[in-house]
């Protein structure tokens, strides 16, 4: 005898319990699955000259954002991004050199000297993750085509697995910033110890290929947390 109980649903995923006994005997198996649906390839064509506006990124191509502005590679120099799919140029982006990872870093290590972020109330920065998070959820199904078209994955996982995840990063992160306490010890001396939370620094994250969305957030969301 076999029983199947949904359990719960993810996006377009249903998690099944799948009970299983055999009649007159003492054993029973107990195993969870996970069932998705067929998935469905994106269609290039469906982000094309009618609906220009359907990934922003490329209002910017050939330009790197840095220090809030989008500004040209100093040395003048793009790239093709091909869907690996099909293989076909969906936009271009900028090749950036040395020079423009520098400028990047300068700017980030002014933030942080000036105290425009560092110094910024944790209530705030957790305000401003949330926010993100909640923009993102907002533009779902744009983030996900651009995704599909990056990745070359099936526009069902970008839209239930990797633009909800990726939120979820900001969402927790945002959270956890307003919870980023040290702690007191006592001492042999009359005087108490503590440690104090502080952020280090400038860091640079390395995105992998296979979720860039979901990678790059998972590194952004909290060294921007700290």
């Amino acid at each position: 005898m076999t029983r199947h109980e949904e359990l719960i649903r993810i996006g377009g995923i249903r998690v099944f319990i799948v009970a299983a006994a055999t009649r007159g005997e003492e054993s029973h198996r107990i195993r969870t699955t996970l069932v998705a649906p067929r998935p469905q390839i994106y269609d290039p064509s469906h982000i094309s000259r009618e609906e220009p506006d359907r990934v922003r990124a490329r209002e910017h191509p050939e330009q790197s954002l840095i220090n809030g502005q989008w500004v040209a590679p100093a040395e003048g120099t793009a790239y093709d991004v091909e869907d690996p799919a099909t293989g076909k140029v969906v936009g271009q982006a900028a090749a950036a050199s040395p020079t423009d990872a520098h400028t990047a870093v300068r700017a980030a290590r002014a933030a942080f000297d000036d105290q425009r972020w560092s110094g910024m109330p944790a209530r705030e920065r957790s305000r401003i993750l949330l926010r993100a998070a909640s923009l993102m959820r907002e533009h779902t199904e744009e983030l996900a085509q651009a995704e599909s078209l990056d990745v070359g994955k099936p526009i069902t996982f970008a839209r239930n697995i990797d633009v909800p995840n990726a939120a979820d990063h900001f969402e927790y992160y945002g959270a956890l910033a307003q919870q980023l306490d040290g702690s007191v010890r006592n001492t042999p001396l009359p005087a108490l110890a503590y440690t104090r939370r502080e952020p280090h620094g400038v860091v640079a994250a390395i995105s992998p290929y296979n979720f860039p969305l979901i990678l790059s957030c998972s590194k952004i969301a909290p060294a921007l947390a700290a």
